[in-house]
């Protein structure tokens, strides 16, 4: 079967040394906070075990679950990752990286690591300290 976007989904098992068991990687994953439960169509032969990792990885604040607000049911909210998320300004190193903003007529408030992200145009040089004192902020993508 295929999703609307003509993706092949399916579920992958592998056999673990550690148990002597088959075990789903996709419940795997979820159980260590990789990934979120998501389903289509009518599919729900594995979704009590899904879930029920997940409630685990929730439980224990695993990876995607550590910064509240990061999980949606859409997807992830990016901007919930950075602004929880520690990024020090007072580190000299990342003080002096040289970053990109956006230039001209962008009303834009994200810098970003190369002068091309995002089929940029007009970026301006900086330092990641000038950027963030004139008010940008990290692009999630880029960061």
């Amino acid at each position: 079967k295929t999703d609307k976007y003509d993706r092949h989904l399916g579920y992958l098992w592998y056999y673990s040394t550690d148990t002597s068991n088959w075990q789903m990687f996709n419940e795997t994953l979820i159980s260590k906070g990789y990934a979120r439960v998501g389903y289509i169509y009518s599919q729900k032969r594995h979704l009590d075990e899904l879930y029920k990792a997940q409630d685990y990885a929730k439980s224990n604040k695993l990876n995607i679950w550590s910064v509240d607000g990061y999980v949606t049911d859409k997807g992830f909210d990016v901007e919930a990752y950075n602004s929880n998320t520690n990024t020090s300004s007072s580190d000299s190193s990342s003080s002096s990286n040289t970053v990109y903003a956006n230039g001209g007529s962008s009303s834009s408030n994200k810098y970003h690591s190369t002068k091309n992200a995002h089929n940029m145009k007009g970026a301006i040089k900086m330092t990641e300290k000038e950027a963030k004192s004139k008010g940008y902020v990290p692009c999630g993508l880029c960061y």
